[in-house]
């Protein structure tokens, strides 16, 4: 088993290899740091990794829980086709100005709905009216992954990837001597999702850990 320093150690050399942010995403990032919440959001090498997979997937419309500064929901927005759309959901109204903002900084406002509700309750509403999604982002909640996840499952097209980020969670998750409550609610949602024959399942060490689950 990998110690926390040795993930450390390959988190560094993955984001100094092949880590790219285009100029306007160093800005989001800046903007994010001034409010003192980069820390939350998710960093370079993740951020290239959803680049990659969600142009490899072709997804067109995307579901996002945690919105935070905008940085991934614009992300998205920059990468699915004219006819995408991302809709980013966050419980936390500081943060909407500053998300909101970005967006139409960047000129992806018009891509991107911004429902500042219960991550949950906002997806119960969206499954009532119909909507479905071929991408889902997780990055909310911890004691709520797994919820978030069968929402998604309701609300997914056949072939629908869903990605949930910090699972490994500084690479601690595999740590039997921690006992957090994030680090408890990781190893829940990893074994639950682990165990569902209705996707296939991997775990990658990319930033703080992501599980993804394409549904089949």
């Amino acid at each position: 088993m990998r110690n926390v320093s040795e993930f450390n150690l390959t988190k560094k050399y993955i984001e100094e290899t092949c880590s790219y942010e285009p100029d306007f995403f160093n800005q989001i990032r800046d903007s994010i740091i001034a409010a003192g919440i980069n820390e939350m959001s998710i960093d370079a090498d993740s951020a290239q990794f959803l680049r990659v997979l969600l142009k490899t997937t072709g997804a067109k419309n995307v579901l996002e829980l945690g919105t935070l500064g905008g940085y991934s929901a614009i992300l998205f927005a920059s990468i699915i086709p004219a006819i995408g759309h991302v809709t980013t959901i966050d419980n936390d109204v500081r943060y909407q100005p500053l998300s909101q903002g970005n967006a139409e900084k960047t000129g992806y406002k018009d891509k991107i709905t911004f429902i500042c509700n219960d991550g949950l309750k906002a997806m119960e509403q969206l499954a009532s009216e119909g909507a479905t999604f071929d991408f889902f982002f997780i990055d909310a909640a911890k004691n709520s992954y797994i919820n978030y996840y069968e929402w998604a499952l309701s609300m997914a097209k056949p072939g629908a990837m869903i990605v949930a980020d910090n699972t490994l969670w500084k690479g601690e998750v595999p740590d039997p001597d921690k006992t957090s409550n994030p680090i408890r609610a990781m190893r829940r949602f990893n074994e639950y999702v682990s165990q569902d024959e209705r996707v296939d399942v991997i775990i990658t060490t990319t930033g703080d850990g992501m599980t993804l689950a394409r549904v089949k």
